[in-house]
């Protein structure tokens, strides 16, 4: 593995454990309702990558390349009838799922690059280029393999550009599983039977439309978007990104963050929602909630500002507290040094935020 990014990697790591240790996150894995990432341990995750992706690049990787051949393909997928899972894992290389009327396919654009023509012929078969129905999985691979183990030539070609997997409506895959280095991921107007799983070292995540049981994603460097999806959970553990997320029914949320802000605005039918982070802003409003409900938030240093819908006020229990930092609750309850509760006589659900530093607001209404 080169070195700039081990030492990156093994940086981020010691950094981020003893931050982690700050406020708990890493003991998270054996709570009851700790998503499934969580569970079999973040870090596990991130130290995979250096299994799974034979090795990556360091800051300076694309400058020298002054060769280039583009290589587009589109292969229809036949035998779908079978298709019942997607295993997906790519380097430097954009991922889409997209809905269709026609044929399901893979788009395939994408550029090597080298210093020159003869190393581009000569080292074009260390990159994977699979695309095909195994059994009942279908799997893509434009990841980099060096049979010797020494990855030298890695500086002499590359490979960037885009896949799109185009599925028709009638065609909703069990798992999905994608790993991915220095690529953004994109998933529109798809439906999933199980879980849809994301190892990413750094990109973009965006879903829109989506519909599934269950979503985990693992990201050292990255932003996520969710908008106008449903699911009935989703656990989040990354080190720095921020989370945006628009008109999002989910019944149970786990999110984890080192660095990054959390906008999610417009949350439906939630049960369960729980974040931790060291730092970051959080604006959170809410639709509608279950009965029973919990809302946690933990943070070192964040900013917090937490909507609830009118009809809740006075049925939802409080403890928010801030060792420094104004807390604004914007109604009645019990004051106590630098913490306000709430025990509603009629509770429908809890709200629960506890910061080093840090304003809380909760406001009541439907905006």
């Amino acid at each position: 593995m080169p070195k700039a990014l081990q030492y990156i990697l093994i940086a981020s790591i010691i950094l981020i454990i003893v931050l982690l240790g700050i406020i708990g996150i890493v003991h998270v894995s054996g709570e009851k309702r700790m998503a499934k990432t969580g569970s079999r341990g973040f870090w596990d995750v991130v130290k995979n990558f250096e299994n799974d992706f034979s090795n990556y690049m360091d800051d300076n990787y694309w400058d020298h390349f002054n060769y280039q051949e583009e290589y587009t393909q589109v292969k229809t997928l036949d035998k779908t009838d079978s298709l019942k899972d997607i295993s997906v894992k790519l380097e430097a290389v954009n991922f889409s799922v997209k809905k269709t009327d026609a044929q399901p396919r893979v788009e395939i654009n994408l550029v090597y690059l080298a210093e020159n023509k003869n190393d581009l012929e000569k080292y074009k078969s260390y990159y994977n280029s699979i695309t095909e129905i195994s059994g009942n999985t279908l799997k893509i691979d434009y990841t980099f393999r060096d049979p010797d183990g020494s990855y030298a030539i890695r500086k002499k070609i590359g490979l960037k550009g885009v896949v799109t997997l185009y599925l028709p409506k009638d065609i909703q895959p069990g798992d999905i599983d994608i790993k991915s280095v220095a690529g953004s991921v994109q998933v529109e107007n798809i439906l999933f039977k199980d879980e849809l799983t994301i190892n990413q070292v750094s990109g973009s995540i965006m879903f829109y439309g989506i519909g599934g049981k269950s979503v985990d994603i693992t990201s050292v460097s990255g932003s996520l978007n969710i908008d106008s999806s449903v699911l009935d959970r989703i656990g989040l553990h990354q080190v720095s990104g921020n989370s945006n997320f628009n008109d999002f029914e989910c019944r149970e949320m786990v999110l984890e963050s080192v660095s990054g802000e959390f906008i999610l605005h417009n949350l439906k039918e939630v049960s369960y929602l729980k974040i931790k982070s060291v730092s970051g802003e959080a604006d959170i409003s809410f639709s509608s909630l279950k009965d029973d409900f919990s809302l946690v938030f933990n943070s070192v240093s964040s900013d917090v500002r937490i909507q609830i819908p009118r009809e809740l006020k006075g049925r939802t229990n409080l403890d928010l507290e801030s060792n420094s930092g104004d807390i604004r609750p914007n109604t009645e309850g019990n004051v106590s040094k630098r913490k306000f509760t709430v025990n509603a006589k009629d509770s429908r659900g809890k709200v629960s935020v506890d910061l080093v530093s840090g304003d809380i607001e909760i406001l009541w209404g439907n905006f």
